[in-house]
């Protein structure tokens, strides 16, 4: 990511964001709402790295998804997972969901999907 717009500089510090979560195999931060388990939101944990000048992008995922720096499975319940395309840390994936019956993946989000779309 060479893009040094506030929303460039915002693109990485979450993709830093979800490369540490799964790097710690913790829960993708959820993109609304509180998550019961505690995890932060996507903005909340953004708000406490972002350099000054970094801008907050609401669909940053799906932008991360489109440049194949990550791939992103809605799993039921609407809990995620991000597996890291992109990096030293490809492969690396965060957090399944415990809870039963929510295994089920319903959508998948890919720079393919997301080009097609």
């Amino acid at each position: 990511m060479d893009d040094n717009s506030p929303y460039g500089k915002g693109l990485k510090v979450i993709f830093e964001i979800l490369v540490d979560a799964a790097l710690d195999g913790a829960r993708c931060p959820t993109t609304s709402g509180k998550a019961r388990d505690g995890t932060p939101t996507l903005r909340e944990a953004f708000e406490k790295r972002a350099p000054p000048g970094a801008a907050f992008y609401a669909n940053a995922l799906n932008a991360l998804a489109e440049r194949g720096l990550i791939r992103i499975e809605i799993w039921a319940h609407n809990w995620r997972v991000v597996e890291i395309c992109g990096g030293e840390h490809i492969g690396r994936r965060t957090k399944e969901s415990p809870l039963p019956g929510a295994r089920k993946i319903y959508k998948t989000v890919t720079a393919e999907t997301r080009s097609s779309s």
